[in-house]
Order: structure tokens, then sequence, then C-alpha cells
């Protein structure tokens, strides 16, 4: 992640603190971000459903429920900034009603694509999962911590197709 990234944000963009998925009986997580981020994968990886595997960008066109014990995670369809599409109006909706947010952009992009994510989502509560992220270099990684700090929220990187137990249970306790 380029730190014109982490300047961007001190400029004031902000976004709500994390929340225990434990401070409510089922909570819903609403997981946004642009086209092919690799949300449904992720879901996948969380949940062990899996995903119907397809051919082709923006595969998600509607909300869909995965339930993970005392977490409902809705995964959306991919968020085409400056679009007035179905799908796009259906993912902000449900962002309004949701308990909380997990924001997923991949890692190589996150200077391009978080900016806009967290102006859609501001006020909610909510964390950052980096997608891609063995795509990065060390040092990258190693700034994401800086991120975290900035946003003062949970960022994690991750493999989603090869999600960790811990990688997994530190989303889950977002």
């Amino acid at each position: 992640m380029p730190t014109t990234l982490l300047s961007t944000l001190e400029e004031g963009w902000q976004f709500g603190h994390s929340t225990s998925g434990k401070s409510c009986p089922v909570c819903t997580c609403v997981v946004c971000g642009c086209e092919s981020v690799g949300k449904t994968q992720l879901l996948a990886s969380l949940t062990g459903r899996l995903p119907v595997p397809e051919n082709f960008r923006g595969s998600t066109v509607a909300c869909e429920t995965y339930r993970d014990g005392d977490l409902s995670w809705t995964d959306t369809p991919g968020i085409v900034r400056e679009s007035d599409t179905l799908a796009t109006r259906s993912a902000l909706e449900q962002i309004g009603s949701a308990d909380r947010v997990m924001i997923v952009v991949r890692a190589d992009r996150a200077a391009e694509e978080l900016p806009a994510l967290l102006t859609t989502t501001a006020g909610k509560s909510g964390f950052v999962t980096l997608t891609f992220a063995d795509r990065i270099s060390k040092e990258s990684q190693r700034l994401t911590e800086e991120l975290s700090q900035a946003l003062g929220v949970p960022v994690f990187p991750v493999d989603a197709r090869k999600l960790k137990p811990n990688e997994a249970s530190a989303i889950r306790e977002a």
C-alpha cells in the first residue's frame, strides 16, 4: 500500500469503530467492495460454503446471505462508483441496514479502491480486509498496521483462497 493512501486518509476520511460480533444475538455484516475483489471467495472460505464458479467479471449480481454461527454475512455485488445500477443500489441499501461492514479491497489496488468505499460506508462500524495479499511486497504488508491505526479499525491482509484458521477467527471477532 503506498503512503498516498495513508495521506489521503489523514485528510479526513472517517470510518466507524469496530464492534465485536458478540454484542448482538445475530449480527449482520455486509461485505462490500468493488467488482472482482474476492468478496464471494472470502465468504466461502469463512463459512465453508462454496461459491458457484463463474468465469466473468462481477459475477455476484444479487445480495446473498451466509450464516456463520451468530454472524450473518451478506455478500453484495461489486459497487460500481458513479453507477445507478440495480445491483449497486441493492448493495448500498444493505450497507445502510447492517450492524457492521467489512470493506474488501484488493491489497494491490487499495489506494484506488478504498477512499470511495470509506465514503460510502462512513459512520458504520466495521473493518477492512485486503485480499490478494500474496501479491504485494512484505513492506506493503507491514503498512497495513499503519492503515489500521489511521482508520481506527482492524485491517486484515489475506489470501481469500487460502484463508488461515487464525485469520478467519480474527475476521469473525473484528
